[in-house]
């Protein structure tokens, strides 16, 4: 799948539709994280992502945010799921 296909998707939640940007926000990062866990050089023996690689992913995901300014700033985040 493609970023605008996962931000297409996501859009179609409703809790991530009464925030927008926030689906394109999940498509970028998506995308940012296949080409980074598609290098080889970026995974463990096991698959995993290596900790630089996370790192990675960490920092573009938080960049995506903040690219929202204060968008998302009454979201609170739930840590325990569904």
């Amino acid at each position: 799948m493609d970023e605008r296909t996962i931000a297409r998707r996501l859009a179609a939640i409703p809790e991530v539709a009464e925030h927008p940007g926030l689906a394109d926000v999940g498509g970028g990062a998506f995308s940012f994280a296949s080409v980074v866990l598609d290098d080889d050089d970026n995974l463990t023996r096991m698959g995993n992502p290596t900790g630089e690689a996370r790192e990675r992913l960490r920092a573009r995901i938080l960049e995506l945010l903040a690219s929202m300014g204060d968008a998302l700033d009454d979201v609170a985040l739930d840590e325990e799921g569904p």
